[in-house]
Formats: structure tokens, C-alpha cells, sequence
């Protein structure tokens, strides 16, 4: 029982630090809006094999904002990262600063000028 709870408290503490970090980035970017935020969006060197998507730094206060952006330059990427319906294609992840997005379809997520943004590939299989 005693390690039931030591485990417990420690998914806790792990959905508590999730939690705030989330608050914390959209904090940070409500509190940005006086200079212009620029996120870094990155691609897996595997990506890049197959379509032109340098690193770049756009203007973009939403992940969704940083992606229209880079679609913007390079349309032939939008093709390959989301399907027809605007969705993230199943075998796409994003992470922002480390975090993988949950959300396939509406990017909203709020961004930070110090946030980096990484688009790559989903594993799968065995």
C-alpha cells in the first residue's frame, strides 16, 4: 500500500508540474504582447530529408499561428505535417519546448519568444 501511494504522489506532482507549466506559458505570452513574440519552429533532420523546412523564426503568439507561418513559406510542408481536414497527421508529433502537444487538430497553445516549437515524425511499431 505504502508504494501505491509513493507512486500516486508522484503522478500527482508530475500532472501538478504539467499543469503550471502550462499556466505559466500562457501567462508569459499574455504578459509578451507589448514586444512582437517570435518562437523558434524546428524539424527533425529526417524531415528535412524529404521536404525544404529550415529552422526558422517566425512571429506567432499560438502554435497555430507559428505553423500558418511556416506553411506560409513552405507549402509543400503543410501537406506532409497536417491531412485534408487540418488535422496532424498520425504519423507527426509537436513539442513545445520538450512537451508533446495532445491536440491533433486545434493548435492554440499560447507561445513565448524563448519557446521552441519541434516538428517531427511519431515512431511506431515494434
Amino acid at each position: 500500500m505504502r508504494s501505491v501511494k509513493r507512486l500516486y504522489l508522484r503522478d500527482l506532482l508530475k500532472v501538478r508540474t504539467r499543469v503550471s507549466r502550462t499556466f505559466d506559458i500562457a501567462n508569459r505570452s499574455r504578459n509578451s504582447k507589448i514586444s512582437p513574440v517570435v518562437p523558434k519552429v524546428s524539424f527533425t533532420s529526417n524531415l528535412r530529408r524529404h521536404v525544404d523546412c529550415p529552422e526558422q523564426v517566425v512571429a506567432a503568439s499560438t502554435v497555430a499561428e507559428a505553423l500558418d507561418a511556416v506553411f506560409a513559406d513552405h507549402p509543400r510542408l503543410k501537406g506532409y505535417v497536417l491531412d485534408e481536414q487540418g488535422s496532424l497527421h498520425r504519423h507527426m508529433a509537436i513539442l513545445v519546448n520538450g512537451q508533446a502537444i495532445r491536440e491533433r487538430r486545434h493548435f492554440d497553445l499560447p507561445v513565448a519568444s524563448d519557446d521552441e516549437i519541434f516538428i517531427m515524425q511519431a515512431l511506431s511499431g515494434g
